[in-house]
């Protein structure tokens, strides 16, 4: 839709920022209240703020 090519895809050089959750929230709402950790522009950050 974008016209981009490097994003919907997971691999070197592509552009991903991931929420990780343990489920589907297509499926249930209620795991976007648990998320493991989120990667913003190769960042990861976990609960707590902590950077790795």
């Amino acid at each position: 839709m974008l016209g981009r090519q490097d994003i919907g895809t997971l691999k070197v050089g592509s552009c991903a920022d991931i929420v990780a959750m343990p489920g589907d929230p297509l499926d249930d709402i209620a795991v976007t209240g648990q998320v493991d950790f989120v990667m913003a522009r190769g960042d990861v950050v976990r609960r707590g703020g902590v950077s790795v």
